[in-house]
């Protein structure tokens, strides 16, 4: 096959050019286009200003109603006021009004409005609080005032007094169900308002009122420029709303935009910036990027090279690893540090390769185990036990016996109702004591609370006659005992691929709640396609006696694997099963038990009393992380060994062969 340039040649020149391309355009932009950029900018910024502002006003507007709200809603302030008018309609209109501007102002101090005026139902402004002896007069046709008149509800907007323009907002006064008048107050368009503004939003801020010409009501600009705009506005050089002019002032150039405010009563606001403010950031940039441009191309034919090579290394290792894999030769090694990118990659593969050497190692296993068991008998039963073809409960047909165990035997059967293949574990006749048949009841019950690959599932419980069984899963394969019998021990990747297994398995019993209490390789399947299974949680929440041995206090567990804490009788949590788990590792890595001992008693001692040879006595080139994990989980105290299984699976997936 036609091999093409190398990945890393053709990334460096990528980089190369993709730098330099990308340096190049956004030098031309910034020259050719930073003007229509500017524009954009000031049109944006003039843009936001206008939304800033108008929520400004709105909010002060807002403001206002509800405080004439508040003041219309004060009980005696309206009594006061029905009363005056009371005595202004039933008294030939002899009114003390001075008294009335006296409320007002006292309301104006206290909540901060600029004028407040007293309206009868009929339009006719009685008081105002700027005025103390303000004449009455007809405003029916300020639009303001109609408005609240024929809506009787508040309304808000602009008021006209003269010269002078206000925000204002006008709500009735009622007494009960009954108009008592109207309350209109307002706050000054002026100098103030337009430089909160400014403040606000940064741009230059005017108030005007455009008819024949212009008048400039406020602004943050002085007398001078304020004359200039107006003689410029009278020009026509703004006569369109909502687009960008510029405008000088005083030899400076200002962009502006005007904006209708009120319509009713031609009021305008102006936003201006100038120009030079804008344009000088850009122009720093610019002038910036042109010469980092120039430095960035010639630093990236420098380092592309570099930073590619350096970059595709962990790939390389990655590459080379996999290659070795695909190639049959799994004694290879993958990166230990790669960048975030590649992690989940390396991981990945790094995963995918350990678990097809464990896999192709524990087949190996299964194959000439199967060999040798190929002309194998199945167990004898005794008479009292069940016999093959027979049917248990007009449901269960007995196909052949599996193994005989202590307390009771396993066939595979065929589930008729369902058409299934499964295994019946029934209890020998002479264990039918009630102990017994408690012990399968909590084997059941213990057992379903556990799901998981890893776990040998519970299908049932039942009693017909004198044969008591559990139906569960069958699997096909040899038990964990079998293998390291044949094989004196097993090859180390099948050992840690097994091993993680049993932990995944025994993690998510822990999780259920459930303590195996009797983990060893005889409870260990491993199905024809390398499936590994944990079985026969049958001492998971009640000790049982083991083997022929009779003593005061029963202990449960067989004794090989027996933890201290269960040798002497104390109670066991999760930690025990760790302990057994440590024998079991060792059995499967070297072939040998840490303790040995013919007698029972004694062999119990040294499980409590005897400090275990390291595995390095038995395989020289052991991994010290390996021996090291093994010695923890054998550890007499619990409070020294590994605190979950998921500790001892994580240093499992660590080892390297």
């Amino acid at each position: 096959m036609k091999q093409g340039l190398k990945l890393s040649t053709k990334l460096t020149w990528t980089v190369i050019v993709l730098i330099t391309l990308t340096v190049i355009i956004s030098i031309l932009v910034t020259l050719y286009f930073g003007q229509n950029m500017a524009d954009q900018s000031i049109d944006e910024k003039l843009h936001n200003s206008q939304l800033i502002q108008d929520e400004f006003i709105t909010q002060k507007t807002r403001q206002l109603e509800l405080v004439t709200l508040l003041v219309a809603s004060d009980p005696a302030f309206v009594a006061y006021i029905a009363q005056s008018l009371f005595q202004l309609n039933n008294e030939n209109n002899q009114i003390d009004t001075s008294s009335i501007a006296d409320l007002l102002r006292e309301r104006q101090q206290q909540f901060g409005f600029d004028v407040a005026i007293i309206i009868t139902s009929d339009g006719q402004q009685v008081a105002r609080s700027d005025q103390p002896t303000a004449p009455s007069r007809n405003l029916t046709d300020k639009p303001l005032i109609k408005k609240v008149m024929d809506n009787l509800i508040p309304v808000s907007g602009y008021w006209q007094d003269g010269d002078q323009y206000y925000q204002a907002a006008a709500v009735p006064l009622a007494r009960g169900s009954n108009l008592v008048g109207f309350l209109m107050t307002g706050t000054r368009i002026n100098n103030i308002m337009a430089a909160d503004i400014k403040q606000l939003t940064g741009t230059d801020v005017s108030f005007l009122h455009r008819a024949d010409q212009t008048n400039v009501l406020a602004g943050t600009f002085n007398l001078n420029q304020n004359q200039s705009i107006k003689t410029q506005l009278d020009n026509g050089w703004a006569s369109a709303e909502q687009q960008i002019h510029k405008f000088r002032i005083e030899g400076r150039e200002f962009q502006s935009r005007l904006s209708l405010m009120a319509p009713q009563h031609g009021l305008y606001y102006l936003n201006a910036i100038p120009s030079d403010v804008i344009l000088a950031p850009f122009i720093k940039t610019r002038n910036t990027l042109i010469i980092v441009g120039i430095i960035m191309i010639i630093a990236a034919f420098l380092m592309a090279a570099w930073v590619v090579k350096t970059a595709l290394l962990p790939l390389r290792k990655i590459s080379h690893a996999t290659k070795q894999m695909a190639a049959g030769e799994y004694r290879t090694d993958f990166p230990t540090k790669v960048g975030a990118d590649l992690a989940e990659l390396n991981q990945s593969v790094n995963s995918l390769a350990n678990d097809i050497r464990g896999r192709e190692s524990l087949a190996k296993h299964m194959v000439q185990l199967s060999k040798q068991s190929q002309h194998s008998i199945a167990p004898q039963l005794k008479k009292d036990l069940i016999t093959p073809g027979k049917v248990i409960g007009d449901r269960f047909k007995i196909l052949q016996s599996i193994g005989v165990g202590g307390m009771g035997a396993v066939f595979k059967a065929v589930d008729q109702e369902l058409n299934e293949v499964v295994a019946l574990k029934v209890l020998k006749s002479k264990q039918q004591t009630n102990q017994a048949v408690d012990q399968l009841k909590d084997e059941i019950r213990m057992a379903r609370r556990i799901s998981h690959p890893n776990v040998v599932r519970i299908h049932d419980f039942g009693q017909i006659g004198d044969k008591v069984f559990i139906s569960m899963e069958y699997v096909q394969g040899f038990t964990l005992h079998q293998i390291i019998k044949h094989a004196g021990k097993m090859r180390a990747f099948a050992a840690r691929h097994a091993a993680i297994h049993i932990c995944r398995g025994l993690s998510a019993a822990h999780e259920a709640g459930v303590i195996h209490r009797d983990l060893k390789p005889d409870n260990i399947i491993i199905e024809l396609d390398t499936s590994v299974k944990l079985m026969d949680f049958g001492i998971a929440s009640v000790d049982n006696v083991i083997g022929r041995v009779n003593k005061d206090q029963e202990i449960g567990g067989t004794m090989a694997y027996i933890s201290p804490e269960q040798a002497q009788g104390h109670g066991v949590d999760e930690r025990s099963d760790i302990y057994s788990l440590g024998i079991m590792l060792m059995e499967m890595f070297v072939g040998k038990r840490p303790f040995y001992d013919k007698d029972i008693e004694q062999l119990m001692l040294k499980h409590t009393s005897e400090k275990p040879r390291p595995i390095t006595d038995f395989w020289a080139d052991a991994p010290a992380e390996l021996n090291t994990l093994i010695m923890a989980c054998l550890a007499k105290k619990p409070t020294d060994r590994p605190q979950s299984v998921n500790e001892v699976l994580k240093q499992l997936k660590s080892i390297r062969f």
